[in-house]
């Protein structure tokens, strides 16, 4: 699948679900290019961030018990993890570790955000990455297969909405409603290390020793690259190219290997 054409933009939010449609989950050549200056400018961040750090200037790092980022005990949450549990096991920490960092930085930021809803998006963001689905993205193809788990719950469809939105909106640079900050800035930070220095090493290490990170940057690398290769329009294919992801992926595993080993 090629890009489309510079048309009109789509009256739906950014990355929502309603977008993806219209796009079938394609920039136009003028998304493309504000992605790639947000994604320039968050690079740079990090990079300045990282060389602070090294000079005593890093950012606040915050620490927080896991347990008091735990997820509620609902029926939709116990649906949520029962699902996630049928993939491969590498997602199953991953979308763990997703949920308590993205908590976690969300409280270090004042974010405030619905545990139910935050925890089903996380356990579930990157179903389309391992399950197949007519939908050209996978964080919409992901998207979709969450809504019909969060209805199949008894929640309303507008929670289920929520729901897939925010997890159509996890590959896009940034992220701004409650729950797709959650899951768009705890799967940034496990997959590449954004905002690694902003939570303490004890942080780090205590969510990655509860859901060890065994065979996690092959694994999603092999499955990034794949989809940037079967939909080269997508976000995850601009991700996987300017961006340069899959280095950013290897970087990061060497990042929390250090960490594990201290």
């Amino acid at each position: 699948m090629t890009a489309p054409a510079d048309t009109p933009r789509s009256p739906a939010p950014f990355g929502t679900t309603a977008w993806a449609r219209t796009r079938d989950g394609c920039l136009s050549a003028t998304e493309r290019l504000a992605e790639l200056a947000r994604g320039i400018a968050s690079l740079a961040r990090a990079e300045g961030e990282r060389l602070g750090h090294r000079v005593g200037l890093a950012p606040r790092a915050f620490s927080l018990a896991l347990d008091e980022v735990a997820w509620p005990d609902t029926p939709l949450t116990r649906a949520a993890l029962a699902r996630l549990e049928t993939t491969p096991a590498w997602n199953v920490g991953h979308s763990l570790r997703t949920y308590v960092f993205g908590a976690v930085l969300a409280r270090r930021d004042g974010v405030t955000f619905d545990a139910e809803l935050a925890f089903a998006a996380a356990a579930l963001h990157d179903l389309g990455l391992v399950e197949p689905g007519p939908e050209a993205c996978f964080a919409h193809r992901g998207a979709e297969l969450a809504r019909a788990v969060v209805l199949g719950a008894g929640a309303t469809s507008d929670r289920a909405a929520a729901v897939a939105d925010a997890i159509c909106q996890h590959v896009d640079v940034s992220a701004s409603p409650a729950e797709a900050f959650v899951v768009r800035t705890g799967a940034g930070f496990d997959v590449i290390g954004d905002r690694y220095t902003h939570l303490a090493p004890a942080v780090r290490r205590a969510t990655i020793a509860r859901w060890p990170r065994d065979r996690f940057a092959a694994s999603i690398t092999e499955r990034l690259e794949a989809e940037a290769r079967a939909h080269p329009g997508t976000r995850p294919a601009f991700l996987c190219g300017p961006l340069r992801f899959p280095q950013l992926v290897r970087r990061a595993e060497r990042w929390f290997l250090r960490d594990a080993r201290r």
